[in-house]
């Protein structure tokens, strides 16, 4: 090699280095204009907390929406402190900013990323099995591995997996090296059939079914009777850990929840989810052939049972295998093993929306407006705000189980700092409390759910979200409406020749040039009916050319009124 390829090469090596150095420079420019602020919806209705006396040095003014017990300082002063004040105080990350990576900036990029590229920790597990009253068999894995002889009050992080997911999913596997960080013990369970587990009964789980959940949170407070358990759900686990909380109410046995990229109402987001083409053909497609793998690894057992009497209809192996997306495969084989008669009626009673009143532990949800799958028109936010033990904290541009941020090309999961920032506050707050006092920790908590001040003026709503629920016509006032109108019944059915006599006259006064709007409009319709990209390209343009017509000739628009 001699002087000239050397100088080249060297030339060249620096010439990637500056680039290198410019696009981080750049990027990391991005990254701090790019921010997105995290949004807190939170109930500010007062309950009073009559089992707790506040001291004087307390910075509580003896009410407060749910509020945490803790010591406040070493001489054991008690402190009542409101739940969304406690999150905003021992929350950071709740109310900064979340930072997408700069080459993920959308929902879509971050969610394709999260479920495809991403590469997942790896986890040392022990596994504890239990087998249910049914003979189901579910499964616990314990990290650390040595967890039995860490101190038995010892703080326990429960992980709910996903749709078709289990402990070794990146989003559990990414959560767990925080969670042992803070010397607590990570408990990720796994479902009928997910982690590797064998199925012995005819029955997988679902959206609806919470029975095992709560079988393995009893096992896990039974054999640890003096440690802070925290329940974390994702995606459709969040859905089935809130609706076990709302179920269970003031016996619910976890002492916080955390639900992140909750889908809140099933029926409503699978509406929005296969209502686009990238939802249908994409995300639903990819979800059902999920589904369809995960069968067919335990399809001995329902071919031998393809109808018990918990089926609503016998379960065809071949109708489930012929299943495109979501909606097929839950409608031939999900709802009929749960014993509902459609998928609808699964989505309808499977949601954990309807619960969220109910629930009585200091909760908070994690959800994305951006997220593709988990949908925003589903996050039931009125009652949340009208439930003062709950805190929704809503992103942008985060995704389904996303949140990558960071510089470059070194992506980090958001959403592990907000959820340990939470669960170490409450854990703090919780372990703070005496032996004997410890029952006292957030329980205005469960009073509030009966005595809730519903008052609209008495909760926190963001501007945006305010003016939304403005919108809507109170109850009272749509009756008096509806009455009112009742009154000119009469006088409308009276004048109904007269209004039809007028409707035709303005109908036959229609200018030419509103014929004419209608000639090219039918005429454009032909190519919005094409489905090759020329016809869609020509239906575009023609439907530019008449908008521009519309718009700047200006026809008469004789407005006609029934």
């Amino acid at each position: 090699m001699n002087v000239d390829e050397e100088t080249i090469i060297t030339v060249l090596v620096l010439g990637v280095l500056v680039a290198l150095v410019i696009i981080n420079y750049t990027a990391s420019i991005y990254y701090n204009n790019n921010a997105t602020k995290v949004t807190l919806v939170y109930s500010l209705s007062t309950t009073p907390i009559s089992s707790v006396t506040n001291n004087t040095n307390s910075s509580s003014d003896g009410k407060a929406n749910s509020s945490i017990t803790s010591i406040v300082n070493s001489t054991s002063t008690l402190a009542t402190i409101p739940f969304a004040t406690f999150v905003r105080r021992n929350c950071p990350s709740l109310v900064g900013n979340f930072r997408p990576i700069w080459w993920l900036n959308s929902g879509h990029a971050q969610t394709i990323f999260a479920s495809t590229l991403a590469t997942s920790k790896h986890v040392e597990f022990e596994r504890e099995t239990l087998i249910l009253p049914d003979n189901g068999r579910v499964a616990i894995d314990w990290a650390p591995q040595n967890h039995q002889i860490l101190p038995e009050e010892t703080p326990i992080v429960i992980l709910m997996h996903g749709l078709g997911g289990g402990s070794r999913d990146k989003y559990i596997t990414d959560m767990i090296p925080s969670i042992l960080r803070h010397g607590y013990k990570a408990a990720a369970v796994n479902s009928r059939g997910c982690g590797g587990l064998a199925v012995d009964t005819p029955q997988l789980y679902s959206g609806s079914w919470t029975c095992d959940m709560r079988a393995m949170v009893s096992h896990i407070r039974n054999t640890n009777p003096r440690a802070v358990i925290i329940g974390i759900g994702f995606s459709l686990g969040a859905n089935i850990i809130t609706k076990m909380a709302g179920e269970d109410g003031v016996e619910c046995l976890l002492d916080a929840l955390v639900a992140v990229a909750n889908p809140f109402d099933l029926l409503v987001g699978q509406g929005f989810l296969e209502s686009s083409w990238i939802g249908k053909e994409v995300y639903s497609r990819a979800m059902a052939n999920s589904l369809k793998a995960f069968f067919n690894q335990h399809s001995q057992i329902f071919k031998k049972h393809p109808n018990v009497s918990t089926f609503t209809y016998p379960i065809s192996i071949n109708q489930v295998e012929s299943s495109t997306y979501l909606s097929e495969f839950d409608e031939a084989c999900t709802s009929r093993m749960f014993g509902y008669r459609s998928a609808s009626e699964y989505y309808r009673c499977g949601s954990s929306a309807p619960f969220i009143p109910d629930i009585t532990i200091p909760t908070l949800f994690l959800s994305d407006l951006d997220d593709p799958i988990a949908v925003s028109q589903a996050i039931p936010q009125y009652d949340i705000v009208l439930n003062p033990n709950i805190v929704l904290a809503l992103t942008r541009r985060g995704g389904h189980l996303g949140w990558y941020e960071g510089k470059f090309f070194l992506p980090q999961r958001w959403y592990t700092k907000p959820i340990m920032e939470f669960c170490k506050a409450i854990i703090e707050a919780k372990q703070s409390l005496p032996d004997d006092l410890k029952s006292k920790f957030f329980e205005g908590g469960k009073q509030a759910v009966s005595k809730l001040n519903n008052q609209f003026d008495s909760h926190y709503i963001p501007p945006s979200i305010k003016a939304s629920l403005l919108q809507q016509e109170p109850h009272e006032q749509q009756e008096k409406r509806i009455e009112k109108k009742s009154l000119h019944t009469q006088t409308d059915v009276a004048n109904v020749e007269k209004q039809k006599q007028d409707v035709a006259n303005k109908t036959a006064n229609i200018d030419k040039r509103q014929i004419s709007v209608s000639v090219v409009y039918k005429f454009l319709q032909k190519f919005v009916e094409s489905r090759s990209v020329e016809g869609l390209a020509a239906g575009k343009i023609f439907g530019f050319i008449l908008a521009m017509y519309y718009f700047f000739w200006k026809p008469s628009r004789n407005s006609i009124k029934i």
